[in-house]
């Protein structure tokens, strides 16, 4: 997909709070598909609407990687690809829990990339709450 079909499937994921159809698509298209999903996550980024938070996506898009056993060096290496800075993929992981974030090895897979104490502060068991706030 090129990135004007990305940003307009980013659009529909965010609007789509009834039916579900659009979040399905793009949890099959994640989870299924051998395209490159960098830009995909990228592109909801992005296009977060105001009244919503990046967390979402480490929510939903990220769990669904590690659910359906991608593995966490494939993982690490779409979130490296996105072309996002530090502080916008700790917004995005601030979505997933803390347990998530284990299973994916994020200090290993993603200690040369976040810092140290982001990546603590991600981890923290605690932060699992953080998912109320958003």
């Amino acid at each position: 997909m090129d990135h004007a079909a990305l940003s307009e499937l980013a659009r529909e994921w965010w609007a789509d709070d009834g039916s579900g159809e659009v979040k399905e698509y793009v949890s099959d298209l994640v989870t299924l598909s051998e395209n490159p999903i960098d830009g995909l996550i990228a592109a909801l980024f992005h296009e977060t609407p105001a009244t919503k938070h990046p967390s979402f996506i480490g929510i939903s898009v990220i769990e669904n990687l590690v659910y359906s056993k991608t593995p966490a060096a494939r993982v690490a290496q779409v979130l490296r690809t996105t072309g996002l800075d530090d502080d916008q993929l700790v917004s995005i992981l601030s979505g997933a829990y803390a347990d998530i974030l284990q299973e994916l090895d994020i200090r290993a897979q993603l200690g040369r990339h976040l810092p140290k104490d982001r990546i603590d502060w991600l981890l923290d068991a605690s932060a699992a709450g953080r998912r109320e706030h958003f």
